[in-house]
């Protein structure tokens, strides 16, 4: 079904990074086994949005998925960098981001790798002190069965080091 066909990667979480993998209806419980001993953690996600340097198609799961609503944004730079974006959406001011959007801004930010997370009322974006800095569809955090976490390695974030008004 068409709902299912925008989980079409894997987020596979080792050593403090991740690594994007196509995942669909061909993948093998093998493979699936395969990951779990590759990967501290895996989640399936998607649609995928940028591969190894390689924007891919938007328009996958439906045009009611692909249109505008708040949006869950992980990527990477060839870099290093790592981004967690939240786009509002629904409310005054905020219309959201379609997938065409949010693969934009992933070129733009300069991501070799980007993957959409869960969207709507499961966007929400938490950082230690401020707590909750997006705006809550419906003013109450929805519970998910999927979170994110990421730490610093060795050293404290400062401000500087945290998205909150704007990218940087």
């Amino acid at each position: 079904p068409e709902e299912f066909a925008r989980c079409n990667g894997v987020i596979g979480f080792k050593d403090g990074g991740f690594t994007l993998v196509p995942y669909g209806s061909e993948t093998t419980a093998s493979q699936l086994s395969a990951w779990g001993k590759k990967y501290d953690a895996f989640v399936v996600s998607g649609p995928i949005l940028r591969l190894n340097g390689v924007s891919q198609n938007p328009y996958i799961g439906g045009e009611g998925f692909y249109g505008p609503h708040p949006r869950t944004l992980l990527g990477k730079c060839a870099d290093g960098t790592v981004y967690m974006v939240i786009t509002e959406g629904r409310m005054e001011g905020a219309s959201g981001f379609s997938l065409p959007n949010l693969l934009t801004l992933a070129e733009d930010l300069g991501m070799t790798d980007a993957i959409n997370l869960d969207g709507g009322g499961s966007s929400t974006l938490w950082v230690n002190g401020p707590g909750i800095i997006n705006t809550v569809i419906g003013g109450t955090v929805r519970n998910v069965p999927n979170i994110v976490i990421a730490t610093p390695r060795s050293e404290t974030p400062t401000a500087d080091d945290m998205l909150v008004d704007g990218i940087k």
